[in-house]
């Protein structure tokens, strides 16, 4: 068994993004301090298939094009982020 002496919080690409989005750059910069300083620890995965229902601000082409632009410039693969509808076969 292993002790868990900080909070592990998942994130996926949109939270870097984020930081250069105006309306969620305050909270995400802050986040990004937190993992920094050793408050909080990141954990990422390989491979997460995404599929959102908030049309309002995760499955819109403009979000998803500066995700995939971000990613290019860490050297990550594309993103698909894809509404429920079109997730279902």
């Amino acid at each position: 068994m292993f002790k868990v002496d900080r909070l592990w919080i998942y994130i996926d690409t949109s939270v870097l993004v984020g930081c250069f989005d105006g309306e969620f750059a305050v909270w995400s910069n802050g986040l990004v301090r937190d993992f920094r300083v050793g408050r909080l620890v990141p954990v990422t995965a390989e491979v997460v298939a995404l599929v959102s229902g908030n049309f309002q601000h995760i499955v819109r082409l403009e979000k998803l094009r500066l995700c995939n632009a971000v990613n290019a410039g860490w050297g990550h693969k594309a993103l698909s982020i894809l509404s429920p509808r079109e997730a279902t076969t």
